[in-house]
């Protein structure tokens, strides 16, 4: 299942670290875990889906596939 995002749904770290309520390494790793994804369109722009975050927080972690398109 892909995840159809839009411009609200992107979240900052910050945010992402609030709603998670963890730090900025716990962070990392759970995008290195493949738990979410962090969409970087530029190497200083970072941002999180919100939706996955708070679908990794109701259903616990599950892996991220990724699809080429």
């Amino acid at each position: 299942m892909q995840t159809q995002l839009y411009p609200e749904d992107l979240i900052r770290p910050k945010e992402a670290m609030a709603i998670l309520r963890c730090n900025v390494s716990t962070l990392w790793q759970y995008v290195k875990k493949g738990y979410f994804t962090k969409y970087a369109p530029t190497t200083r722009n970072v941002f999180y889906s919100r939706s996955e975050i708070l679908r990794f927080i109701q259903f616990g972690p599950a892996k991220v596939v990724k699809t080429d398109e």
